[in-house]
């Protein structure tokens, strides 16, 4: 129960993360203010990329996935942006 619990926790933090950004928001700010949540929805085995922690319990929670890709792909533009 307490995993499900956090499941759904962090549904609604990366739900409101993602409204977020629709606001008076930079992108380099919503990346780094959301880096810690990233991260702990993250699972990264060495040597591979990150994929998203988005199913317990047969569950999807597809603001998880949803958010897990949005970081992924701006950060990856950033990072393109400073070359």
């Amino acid at each position: 129960m307490e995993s499900t619990l956090r499941y759904i926790e962090n549904d609604q933090k990366c739900k409101a993360a993602i409204m977020e950004i629709r606001g008076n928001i930079t992108v380099p700010q919503w990346v780094d203010k959301n880096a810690k949540l990233f991260k702990s929805i993250s699972i990264q085995p060495p040597g591979r990329p990150s994929i998203a922690d988005c199913h317990c319990n047969g569950v999807h929670y597809k603001w998880i996935s949803n958010f897990h890709h949005l970081h992924n792909s701006l950060l990856g533009y950033l990072m393109m942006d400073e070359d």
